[in-house]
This record gives structure tokens, C-alpha cells and sequence, in this order.
């Protein structure tokens, strides 16, 4: 239901149509679904608004890792004078 709360907030300042669950979420996202479900559920009983659609990610549960890889990978490339010089 936290979840659920989470994306309730957020779908109401940002307009998203889609939140997708990661990482772990995904994996347990059979778990998490009824619970959010719940919490949409009761928030278009008092306003019709469109909820966002709730889908697994298909990166698996190193996700996480593959994002900040990619983005370290991008700073670097774009300026290698970021990389510290080793002093032996």
C-alpha cells in the first residue's frame, strides 16, 4: 500500500502514464500489485482521473547497476579528465 501511496503522489504533480517497477519490484511485483491496485483503486472512486499504468521493468534485478554504469560510463566518456591519475 506504501507503493501505492508513492505512485499516487507522484501521478498526481507529474502526469505519467506509465510507472514501471525495477530491480527488485519487479520481482515481487505479483506481491506489490494488489496493494496497489487498492490504493488507486480508492483514488478513482473520488476522481476519475487516469492512474498510471504499473508494468515490471525488463532489465532484471541489477537494473540499478546497469543505470549508474551507463551514466558513469557517459561522464567519462564525455570528459576523461574526470578520471582521477593513480599515483604509484
Amino acid at each position: 500500500r506504501a507503493l501505492g501511496a508513492g505512485v499516487q503522489a507522484i501521478s498526481g504533480l507529474v502526469d505519467v502514464g506509465e510507472v514501471i517497477l525495477g530491480g527488485y519490484l519487479a520481482t515481487w511485483h505479483p506481491w506489490l500489485a494488489p496493494g496497489i491496485d487498492a490504493v488507486t483503486a480508492r483514488r478513482r472512486a473520488l476522481s476519475p482521473a487516469p492512474e498510471p499504468l504499473v508494468v515490471t521493468g525488463v532489465l532484471g534485478r541489477e537494473a540499478t547497476l546497469r543505470g549508474a554504469l551507463r551514466i558513469s560510463h557517459e561522464d567519462t566518456f564525455d570528459n576523461p579528465t574526470t578520471i582521477p591519475v593513480l599515483v604509484t
